[in-house]
């Protein structure tokens, strides 16, 4: 199984900020091919993380599996998030929302 991990080029990571401990926010989009999709032209799966990491906090984080097959769309989906500044806690209401 092929698996790249890639920031978006607009904003790699935001910056965050609560009670008084920095943080920040990663969006990353996850490429992976699906042995089981006999049909070569969708075969790439796209899916998004979305980490929220602490200095003294155990990290906080969000995945969902298949969020599309096209490269645009997905980058277009996990930049919204990225704009929005969404948590992990809130991002799979909000993808709900958007797909």
């Amino acid at each position: 199984m092929n698996t790249a991990i890639s920031n978006s080029a607009d904003l790699p990571t935001e910056e965050i900020f609560s009670d008084e401990i920095n943080g920040y926010l990663q969006y990353k989009i996850i490429s992976t091919r699906d042995p089981y999709i006999k049909d070569k032209t969708v075969s790439t799966v796209y899916s998004i993380a979305v980490i929220e990491l602490k200095e003294i906090d155990i990290p906080e984080y969000f995945f969902m599996y298949d969020i599309a097959r096209s490269r645009d769309k997905a980058l277009t989906i996990l930049n919204c998030l990225q704009r929005n500044a969404v948590t992990p806690c809130l991002a799979g209401n909000v993808l709900q929302d958007i797909i």
